[in-house]
């Protein structure tokens, strides 16, 4: 067997167990959060935890651990004394939203783009090849996966846990708004693209400040939304 096919059968392997071994907690909540982005959940909507748990064929107990870490990433509402519900989101939120992400990944990528390595590099070519062959109607789970892959080399790359977890639970809420008003965000092949070449240019400063264009382009893209959906 060649190095190249060990290789892939390595990641193969790892996909595989990967998936395997998530809990039914994380089962639940990665269908939830896909259906809350999705639009399919749409805002404002009444959560019943039964309903739930006959919607995603699990238990009541993983779907409230599922409500919960979908609450963190900002999706859900739990008033209290109050039914919990998907988020309500309206231009000035996602406003809000998109201006903390700008701060936490553009943090991220002035830490972590001067030690992005070649196997990082290698890997975010991988991801926006992805990325390019699904932006335009392809599978839309592989084209999110690929996405947050493409970002996660960079936040890792920075070293600051907290700061990769933070940008983790901005994501979902920053996909969401994307889908709902049919935007492309920050998913933009061409301009991701352009980084990429930065970086493998070893110029990781041009990759921040072509990083931080995108980002603002994003911000622009927002303020020009109607009010509400």
């Amino acid at each position: 067997m060649s190095r190249t096919t060990m290789t892939k059968t390595s990641r193969t392997k790892t996909t595989v167990k990967s998936a395997a071994t998530k809990t039914l907690k994380e089962s639940v909540a990665d269908r939830l959060r896909r259906d809350i982005i999705s639009g399919e959940l749409p805002p404002g909507m009444i959560i019943r935890d039964l309903e739930l748990a006959q919607r995603y064929n699990a238990s009541t107990s993983p779907v409230r651990e599922a409500l919960t870490l979908l609450t963190a990433e900002g999706l859900i509402e739990m008033p209290p004394n109050r039914p919990k519900q998907v988020a309500h989101i309206d231009r000035q939120s996602a406003r809000e939203l998109v201006a903390v992400f700008a701060l936490l990944t553009i943090a991220a990528y002035e830490s972590g783009a001067p030690r992005v390595d070649a196997e990082g590099v290698r890997e975010m070519r991988e991801a926006l090849a992805i990325i390019k062959q699904t932006a335009h109607g392809g599978d839309h789970e592989l084209y999110i996966a690929a996405v947050r892959r493409y970002e996660d080399v960079i936040q890792r790359a920075c070293g600051n846990r907290a700061l990769r977890r933070l940008i983790s639970q901005t994501f979902s809420s920053i996909e969401r708004i994307s889908m709902l008003w049919r935007m492309q965000g920050m998913a933009r092949p061409d301009a991701m693209e352009n980084v990429v070449q930065a970086l493998e240019a070893g110029d990781p400063q041009k990759a921040v400040t072509l990083y931080r264009g995108l980002v603002e382009q994003f911000q622009q893209d927002v303020d020009a939304l109607a009010p509400f959906l």
